[in-house]
């Protein structure tokens, strides 16, 4: 939750398996691809994000592409939560597999990623998803799940919200335009 109030675009979840020939592996291609995605990728511009470039400008939590990696433990007790709610996240994850899971926004987990589908093609992709152009009103149509997190994530973004509060479910409809996605 940290990582993320200070600006992060995603904090990827490792869970290794056990295995240490396959964790290694999984961890330096997670590692490598965000090192990789943090080069290619570029912030939103204010037209992509559909809002007045003053409100990007003078953002108090300034858009930054930066991607990072905290381990798991599957022994440790503390960690006992987290591991379940992100290993029930779908029914058919197995636990003999490294998995991995990006953790955007205020705490949403995207989707895991599991053993050798810890590729190139599947990071890429997640990663480009979380640092592009987005609509915090199209929400309920985002992959994911909310993660359960002792953090005031009031106090940590405040005055840096880029797009404006949900309307109140008495509010009339109102047709919304997605920005297309970078070519």
């Amino acid at each position: 939750a940290e990582r993320l109030s200070r600006g992060q675009s995603a904090v990827w979840i490792f869970v290794p398996c056990g295995d240490e020939d396959r964790d290694k592996s999984a961890l330096a291609m997670l590692q490598q691809r965000n090192e990789i995605n943090h080069k290619r990728l570029t912030v939103p511009t204010a037209e992509e994000l559909d809002i007045e470039p003053a409100r990007l400008e003078n953002n108090k939590l300034p858009l930054r592409i930066e991607f990072s990696v905290v381990t798991l433990d599957r022994a440790d007790a503390r960690e006992a939560f987290l591991l379940r709610s992100l290993a029930q996240s779908e029914a058919d994850l197995p636990n003999n597999e490294p998995l991995a899971f990006p953790v955007f926004g205020r705490g949403r987990v995207l989707y895991g990623l599991v053993g050798a589908g810890i590729m190139p093609e599947t990071i890429d992709t997640a990663c480009t998803f979380l640092s592009g152009p987005c609509s915090c009103q199209v929400k309920n149509q985002n992959p994911g799940f909310d993660l359960l997190l002792a953090h005031d994530w009031e106090q940590a973004v405040a005055g840096s919200m880029l797009s404006d509060a949900l309307p109140d479910e008495s509010a009339e409809p109102r047709l919304l335009t997605i920005p297309p996605g970078r070519k």
